[in-house]
């Protein structure tokens, strides 16, 4: 089975020329899956969905920001994945399903983690005690907020 899944940090979804970035990915993608990242927004409506070319059937989800920080949204098309169960935190949002016409039970986490450094580690804690607890096959997206190298970091310091 193919499915189109598009994980993107938005970096803040407020601005009308981000809304329409999206809509114009989704037009060309068809993405049955949608996870955004730091969309810096407190409440979701489906007007807003459909703004970002999101079809009305979509099912979705959200993780308000914090004031201006943070912030997720996890949309799906119910025609390909069956939700279940729905776990959301402020630092991420798991659906737990099955995608249509199979038996694989999996796990859908769009994530946005931490920035700041001493909280990384219990982030990571977080994520991991959830996988332990469901024995599905995994499917993880987003922004972990994570370098493996100094090399990998924007301007170096």
């Amino acid at each position: 089975m193919n499915f189109d899944l598009i994980s993107w940090n938005i970096r803040g979804l407020g601005r009308l020329e981000k809304a329409r970035a999206i809509c114009n990915l989704i037009k060309e993608r068809k993405p049955q899956i949608l996870f955004l990242q730091e969309t810096k927004i407190g409440n979701f409506s489906r007007s807003l969905l459909r703004r970002m070319g999101c079809d009305r059937n979509f099912e979705f989800l959200c993780a308000p920001a914090e004031g201006s920080a943070g912030g997720l949204l996890s949309v799906w098309d119910p025609n390909y994945f069956e939700k279940s169960e729905a776990i959301i935190s402020k630092r991420f949002i798991l659906l737990l399903g099955k995608f249509r016409g199979t038996d694989l039970e999996c796990g859908l986490m769009n994530i946005y983690g931490p920035s700041i450094e001493a909280e990384k580690k219990d982030f990571f804690r977080e994520i991991l005690t959830v996988l332990r607890n469901h024995q599905v096959a995994w499917c993880l997206g987003g922004d972990f907020n994570a370098i493996i190298g100094p090399e990998e970091k924007l301007g170096l310091s």
